[in-house]
């Protein structure tokens, strides 16, 4: 069964192109089949200090001198730069929102944005697209402080659409999965995953995939291995030493395409020299609003 819509790739966001890379090998980065786990893009409105919709890519456009074709990458590290109060660690901390929700279940009221909300509906939504075990996902959900207003799951195919493996709207179910009851508070990717459904496995192990440490932590930062496949969000990058630093992100370079990491810095990490410009981020506050952009992608 099929859900009765199809979507087209965006291919301003660049995923598309990701995953002609993917289908093309070229430059041998045969690794992309290979991985388990992979951020793409990720989008975040109405949550703590984040207002309107903010959007975040771990692909690089890279342009080679020596042709005018346009290639494009997984970034496998990034940092983003902002003065304190910013939303840095908002935006980490809705990744870590958004993974515990999946994998527990558990109905926790949300804090929206609590700035001026003048012209933002009072909902909130996650978005998030991602590679596991060789397929690109695409997850997301709408709420408010009662209730699941939208979920959905897409799976991207071979011909650059995703198709929907189900959509929601409330409690009103549609997709591959046929009829399943569901609370109007509880995830659907949820009821799937207690229910056993192997086609969502890929999914939940991507979720449960992201470890989230503050570097303030040392017995965290000392537990961090690199381990293949998994995603490391680093909160307050910079207050780490420059020997430390330099020491995590030279790890995490050696590590390769093995995992990624994505860390928060007030202060500059140009001393590490760990950071290509495609890798940096800047988030920044204009109006109330938080701002996020890479003048590279």
């Amino acid at each position: 069964m099929t859900v009765g819509f199809k979507r087209k790739f965006d291919f301003s966001c660049g995923i598309a192109v990701c995953w002609n890379i993917i289908r093309a090998n070229e430059r041998g980065e045969s690794l992309f089949l290979e991985r388990r786990t992979m951020i793409l893009q990720y989008r975040i409105s109405n949550y703590m200090s984040i207002g309107h919709m903010v959007e975040f890519k771990m692909i690089s456009r890279r342009t080679q001198l020596e042709t005018t074709r346009e290639k494009l990458g997984v970034l496998y590290k990034s940092v983003l730069y902002g003065p304190e109060a910013t939303g840095k660690s908002c935006f980490l901390d809705s990744i870590r929102f958004l993974r515990d929700f999946v994998l527990t279940g558990k109905w926790i009221k949300i804090e929206r944005f609590a700035g001026d909300a003048k012209g933002m509906e009072r909902k909130t939504t996650f978005q998030i697209t991602f590679l596991a075990e060789g397929k690109i996902y695409e997850y997301g959900v709408t709420l408010d402080t009662r209730k699941i207003l939208e979920e959905w799951l897409l799976i991207h195919n071979d011909d650059t659409s995703f198709e929907p493996l189900f959509k929601r709207q409330i409690t009103e179910i549609e997709g591959v999965f046929g009829k399943v009851s569901v609370k109007p508070r509880q995830l659907f990717l949820y009821v799937l995953a207690e229910n056993g459904e192997q086609q969502i496995e890929p999914v939940v192990n991507w979720f449960q995939s992201i470890v989230i440490v503050n570097a303030d932590d040392h017995y965290q930062m000392e537990r961090l291995k690199g381990n293949r496949g998994e995603i490391y969000l680093v909160d307050n990058a910079d207050q780490l030493s420059v020997k430390k630093g330099a020491e995590l992100f030279r790890y995490f370079s050696n590590r390769g395409k093995e995992c990624q990491v994505i860390c928060t810095a007030q202060e500059s990490l140009a001393d590490v020299k760990a950071f290509l410009p495609n890798e940096i981020w800047f988030i920044a506050k204009r109006n109330d609003e938080t701002i996020l952009n890479n003048s590279v992608l």
